[in-house]
């Protein structure tokens, strides 16, 4: 792929993630600084459908990534997003120091569906599990169906199958992607995963949101490390 395509492809993802709507010729043409025509984006868009990194929705729309164009954007187009949070959201401070553990992550939980507005997962060192945000999948239009929102519901509430979502998420990393087909659940094929761990060894816990393909990875990713962060210390203080 030369340097005028991963232009292309970045620029296409960007509009799809904000938009949901099959990105054209004439929208890149007018949009990236490149001085391409749309009769040249129109070759080089087919190009990078033929490389599998965009799928046409219908003969006439523009493109959308598929699972291969999401994986290459967030391989080596994924910024890394400082995000200040010292005057907006932040986990509330525990009242005393033998307030339970958990109920922190529960609360770190919360303020992550409602900042990615995905649904956020927490699962202590206990193995206790923490989720909410099931109506912000519900808003999305990949999700208009009630049976996909109803096959992920299943997933959270059975904790060996949310377990098996994380499977191939090496055991030397701190933070992971999945994407699609990635997610080794048919069930939620549609979505992504982020996933974060926190403490160490036997005593680890992991924060994640899943949302559609079409989330903003580089947000998710800084938020949850975010509040990875705040746990570990958390962490390391009670136990």
């Amino acid at each position: 792929m030369d340097e005028r395509q991963r232009e292309i492809l970045k620029a296409l993802i960007g509009e799809y993630v904000d938009t949901a709507e099959p990105v054209g010729s004439e929208w890149l043409s007018e949009n990236i600084n490149l001085d391409l025509s749309p009769a040249t984006i129109r070759n080089e868009l087919h190009a990078l459908e033929l490389a599998g990194y965009l799928m046409h929705p219908h003969p006439s729309a523009g493109r959308i990534p598929t699972d291969k164009g999401y994986r290459l954007f967030v391989d080596q187009f994924l910024p890394e997003l400082i995000l200040d949070f010292e005057n907006q959201f932040r986990l509330k401070e525990k009242e005393n120091e033998n307030e339970d553990f958990d109920s922190f992550l529960n609360e770190a939980v919360r303020v992550i569906a409602k900042l990615t507005q995905c649904i956020a997962i927490g699962i202590s060192p206990h193995k206790r599990v923490y989720y909410t945000g099931i109506a912000n999948l519900l808003k999305q239009p990949e999700f208009k169906n009630s049976k996909k929102a109803a096959q992920i519901v299943e997933i959270l509430e059975d904790f060996s199958q949310l377990l098996d979502l994380f499977k191939k998420i090496p055991a030397d990393t701190k933070s992971q992607i999945l994407i699609g087909k990635e997610t080794s659940k048919e069930e939620i094929r549609e979505c992504s995963i982020l996933v974060t761990y926190f403490g160490d060894g036997d005593s680890e816990g992991m924060l994640g949101v899943i949302g559609p393909k079409r989330m903003r990875y580089d947000y998710n990713q800084a938020i949850l490390k975010h509040f990875a962060r705040a746990l570990e210390v958390s962490f390391h203080n009670n136990f």
